[in-house]
């Protein structure tokens, strides 16, 4: 009984070790070229007329090769991202 009680945080969504641990699974789709383009759909791009909540904050340069929410594999809205 106590291990169903038992919350593993790396996989609940929201905290920090899950977001982190979405990002490295994006990464890693990213990096065996097997991305799914997460929240891409006309549905997730209509949720987002009123308000977004990114999970994340990335800062990074402007280089246009590297652009956070493909090396991720992330979707629109999931990063908030600051290129300079």
């Amino acid at each position: 009984m106590a291990d169903e009680m038992f919350v593993d945080q790396n996989e609940v969504e929201g905290t920090a070790s899950g977001v982190w641990n979405r990002l490295l699974a994006g990464n890693r789709r990213f990096a065996e070229g097997k991305p799914v383009h997460p929240n891409r759909s006309v549905e997730a791009r209509k949720a987002l007329i009123d308000t977004h909540e990114p999970d994340a904050a990335v800062l990074s340069c402007s280089d246009a090769r590297v652009s956070p929410d493909i090396i991720f594999d992330a979707g629109i809205g999931d990063l908030f991202t600051v290129r300079t």
